[in-house]
């Protein structure tokens, strides 16, 4: 198992510490503390500050909302883990389940790294009313915000948004995002986003191992053969009731056997370190009285001083929580605050109005996510001049997802332009482009915007940097997600424009 890399700066380092900090980060991330049972070393007198690790629910953008504790992810990395252990850049996306590397800071922790963790990632087997079976296994959705993160749909097809179980169908391409919840002596998978995919470009299956011999393990109905797989951590074998993550190519399922690659042993591949920062978000379960409970293979212990919201809540077994703490060198999350889900938890946005329907007001995207206005009571004009929502007015949106669309239960009107620092969205077509320099031209309405892409822009799918320059012929709409620097918006995303 190859060691995390972890570099000790202070809570504020400058750029040139920043940039250090995420070049050794970039190292790779490791089977962690609670994956593996090992002890991780602590910041306990190096005299250096700690760092911290998450795992839970992206709730929401600007910057990076998880379980709704927010991360500025400006610097960040964010990257997939391919079949043969390398990893490629991609998004976040509201429901996706993640871990994130973060150093702390006085006002939000800074992430620097945060990887996408689905849990499967195949073609659905069939869907009932509540649930579908992808590579054999049963997940359950939940609309219920009081239960847990509320599960994102993103399956409507033409111009419909966000959408539910009956938009899919047996053999869609699907990548589910799901948190394993114990029910009775039963382990179920929950999910927090439904994604239909385009195409499957790779194959992702996690689980509770139900039988296992030398050359591989069963997955409910998946059968998995291991034996060219890596397995991690090294030295071990896949056992009975261990949960695993399985990576595989599209290529390697054969009916209901899946020839793995890669196999992980444990929940999470981000290292735990003792005496670091910590969050962790998900269902409770085995709960001891009042003095511990796991969040999946994590025990957590409650000291004297933790703090529990909402104080009218009690803890319970199948409650979603967040948990902040840190880790004991056993592996134990000593909790120093538990927030326990309400029907009162929901979104936040903050970013540019794209795709207005101008005709009703009352549908608009923000960050990649569908916004439904119920009424025009709840915006609050705020700093701007305007009166009337329109694009490019940067906002913030807080409510509570249904159907993989943004109920909103207030919505303020920040900025009538593009506020300075802050993620925005343009949209537009290709009038000109130096691929040598990184640079195109955006006509966004009867404006013309400069463009810089960098080495470390994502493009989402099918679009390349090496396919810009077949957009100055066919006129075609693209997304640009970035920052203003001066009259220059620098690109974190360039994507193809969503819907009509």
């Amino acid at each position: 198992m190859t060691p995390e890399l972890h570099s000790r700066v202070t809570a504020r380092p400058g750029r040139m510490a920043r940039a250090a900090l995420a070049a050794l980060l970039a190292v790779g991330m490791a089977i962690g503390l609670v994956a593996c049972g090992g002890s991780g070393v602590g910041s306990n007198g190096t005299g250096a500050a700690p760092q911290g690790s998450g795992t839970g629910t992206v709730t929401g953008f600007g910057s990076v909302y998880i379980d709704g504790v927010a991360y500025e992810d400006s610097d960040a990395t964010v990257e997939v883990e391919e079949a043969d252990g390398s990893t490629t850049t991609t998004e976040t996306k509201m429901g996706q389940r993640v871990e994130v590397l973060y150093e702390p800071g006085s006002s939000r922790a800074l992430a620097r790294r945060i990887r996408v963790e689905a849990s499967l990632i195949g073609s659905v087997d069939s869907v009932g009313t509540t649930s579908l079976v992808v590579l054999g296994q049963t997940v359950r959705v939940n609309s219920d915000a009081s239960a847990g993160p509320v599960t994102v749909f993103d399956t409507a097809t033409g111009t419909a948004v966000g959408g539910d179980l009956t938009d899919v169908a047996a053999g869609d391409p699907v990548e589910v995002h799901a948190v394993r919840k114990t029910v009775g002596t039963s382990v179920e998978l929950w999910a927090t986003r439904v994604e239909r995919l385009d195409a499957l470009r790779r194959l992702r299956a996690s689980g509770v191992i139900t039988e296992a011999s030398a050359g591989g393990f069963s997955l409910g109905s998946l059968t998995v053969n291991t034996a060219a797989a890596t397995v991690l951590p090294a030295n071990t074998a896949p056992a009975v009731d261990q949960w695993v993550v399985v990576y595989a190519t599209k290529d390697d399922l054969s009916g209901s056997v899946l020839t793995a690659r890669r196999v992980r042993i444990g929940e999470r591949a981000t290292v735990a370190v003792s005496d670091d920062e910590a969050h962790l978000g998900g269902y409770v379960a085995k709960l001891v009285g009042g003095s511990q409970f796991q969040i999946e293979d994590v025990v957590v212990k409650l000291q004297t001083t933790t703090k529990v919201e909402p104080s009218s809540t009690s803890l319970a077994e199948g409650k979603y929580v967040r948990v902040e703490g840190s880790y004991d060198s056993d592996g134990n999350l000593l909790a120093s605050e538990i927030h326990i889900s309400t029907a009162d938890d929901g979104a936040e946005l903050h970013g540019s109005i794209v795709q207005l329907n101008t005709t009703t007001m009352s549908t608009f995207r923000v960050r990649d996510t569908w916004v439904d206005v119920p009424d025009a009571r709840v915006i609050d004009w705020g700093e701007c001049t305007t009166r009337t929502l329109a694009d490019d007015l940067y906002v913030e949106v807080r409510g509570v997802m249904s159907r993989g669309v943004l109920q909103a239960t207030s919505i303020v009107c920040e900025k009538d332009a593009a506020p300075t620092g802050k993620v925005i969205e343009r949209h537009g077509t290709v009038s000109a482009l130096k691929a040598e320099s990184k640079q195109l031209t955006l006509l966004h309405h009867s404006d013309s915007l400069t463009v810089q892409w960098t080495a470390t822009t994502y493009f989402r799918y099918p679009l390349t940097a090496g396919s810009l320059s077949s957009l100055l012929t066919t006129n075609e709409t693209i997304e640009v997600e970035g920052r203003m620097e001066g009259s220059v918006l620098v690109a974190t995303k360039i994507k193809p424009r969503s819907g009509d």
